[in-house]
């Protein structure tokens, strides 16, 4: 399965939000922006903290709590595998709010970028 774009951090802000649809929606749009706003213009621009006026103990300090709350649902679930690991994000990707949020988290995107092409949803 191929993750890109914000169906990638659909997938690993299911892991940290561990079943809390408000904790998804809360974690998805800030790894969104984080991502696109931040890590992108750094990396394929060669931009910077100072030029992108961010603080980076702030950035860090937010990527590590969503690590950590990765980890802590890992650990809690007794996840072992790759394979277990996508089956437990897939299975709160389906639940009807987790859905939802994501619907409207597309709805926001397709509306604030007309022409942007969003990435199939692939579960």
């Amino acid at each position: 399965m191929k993750w890109r774009e914000f169906v990638h951090h659909a997938y690993i802000v299911a892991i940290a939000a561990d079943g809390d649809a408000l904790q998804f929606e809360n974690h998805l749009q800030k790894f969104n922006e984080a991502y696109t706003d931040i890590r992108n213009p750094i990396i394929h621009r060669g931009g910077s903290f100072i030029e992108l006026n961010v603080e980076p103990a702030t950035i860090s300090s937010y990527m590590m709590r969503l690590a950590n709350s990765c980890i802590s649902s890992i650990v809690k679930y007794r996840i072992e595998t790759v394979e277990e690991l996508h089956i437990h994000a897939i299975n709160s990707l389906k639940t009807p709010e987790f859905e939802q949020v994501l619907s409207d988290f597309m709805d926001r995107l397709k509306e604030a970028q007309p022409d942007r092409k969003l990435p199939k949803i692939p579960w």
